[in-house]
């Protein structure tokens, strides 16, 4: 018979969560709070993600399968060597608007190199329904939850139709770092097609602070301006490297693989013992911005008020934009001083009215 722990564990690997995660929380979950047994098996997963990174090549296998993708000099004759306009459509996917940003950043940088650029929601784009051969050039853009994409974004990767030589470039966002979340999301795609020639990160800010799931501080407003400094002076290397055909791979040495494997081993069994859901508490107001921006329709309204659902992906949109600031994952989190929520990078909700 499976103890209850062991239950759970089953339980999260086949649920929508697994993988919504917020960065690196978990090495600042407080251990003593968890139990004996629960921390000797937080203990084993990481010895054991070490274990498997050093000896099975996990560490040079990354690096050798984007090496091949650049044998012969594919990407950059399909890319047209960075010469000329090229059509470049960037599917995004963004909770609190910090990959929304810096794809913004993004596409100026591009657009006045010369190439045409689409930004393509992936909220609202059914999964399946992009037509990659109607650009030159795929990117794929999205914020790390636990050196995982987003389900949503997962679920659109895998239905991204089969194609023949087509350059990719990944770009991920993070509050502090990202390990190999850009190539362990687009593995799959090489076998599809798809030649990857640019994964990168961008450290924006972090957007989640919630009781023992993220003790992370959100930054101030004054603690946001040197970040974003710093973000779009990235964003726009990024573009550069895109523009040009440029080959720069980030998170698939020792480091990054290490904190890729570990995090994924943690984030469900953590997650399903430190995050019970989001609720409404009194002061909800019932105007409905939650329903209405939730990403994954994971929120409805009753008779009885907002009701979430079961498919929540931690995208921290509803928590951090709620007009009220109703939106509690424990008691604790009424307390807005001591748990205060994201405002986004341009200090305001995400995503903006159109």
């Amino acid at each position: 018979m499976m103890s209850p722990l062991q239950a759970r564990w089953c339980a999260c690997q086949d649920s929508p969560h697994a993988g919504r995660f917020g960065p690196i929380s978990w090495p600042l979950v407080p251990l003593w709070g968890i139990g004996r047994l629960n921390l000797a098996l937080a203990v084993a997963y990481v010895a054991w993600g070490f274990v498997h990174v050093l000896l099975s090549g996990l560490t040079a296998r990354p690096v050798d399968a984007i090496r091949d993708t650049w044998l012969g000099g594919r990407v950059l004759s399909a890319a047209g060597e960075g010469r000329g306009r090229m059509r470049i459509a960037i599917a995004t996917f963004s909770g609190t608007g910090n990959t929304a940003w810096v794809v913004d950043c993004l596409t100026q940088r591009l657009t006045a190199l010369g190439d045409e650029v689409s930004d393509v929601a992936i909220e609202r784009s059914p999964t399946g329904t992009l037509d990659a051969n109607a650009c030159d050039v795929l990117g794929l853009a999205f914020p790390v939850h636990a050196s995982f994409a987003p389900k949503i974004v997962r679920d659109f990767i895998a239905g991204l139709p089969p194609t023949t030589g087509k350059p990719l470039f990944a770009v991920t966002t993070a509050g502090y770092v990202a390990g190999d979340t850009a190539w362990y999301a687009i593995r799959a795609l090489t076998a599809k097609g798809y030649e990857p020639f640019v994964l990168a990160n961008v450290i924006v800010a972090n957007n989640l602070r919630l009781p023992v799931l993220s003790p992370l501080p959100i930054p101030s407003p004054e603690e946001m301006e040197p970040r974003l400094g710093r973000a779009v002076r990235k964003a726009h290397r990024i573009a550069d490297w895109v523009h040009q055909g440029e080959r720069h791979v980030e998170g698939t040495g020792l480091f990054g693989r290490m904190l890729g494997v570990s995090q994924r081993l943690l984030a469900a069994p953590l997650e399903a013992l430190a995050f019970q859901g989001f609720f409404a508490d009194e002061s909800c107001i019932r105007c409905g911005w939650c329903v209405r921006h939730c990403p994954v329709g994971n929120i409805e309204m009753t008779e009885q008020g907002v009701r979430f659902l079961e498919h929540c992906i931690l995208c921290m949109r509803c928590y951090s934009f709620c007009p009220e600031q109703a939106i509690q994952s424990t008691e604790r989190t009424q307390n807005t001083e001591r748990w205060p929520r994201y405002q986004g990078p341009k200090g305001k909700p995400y995503p903006e009215p159109r």
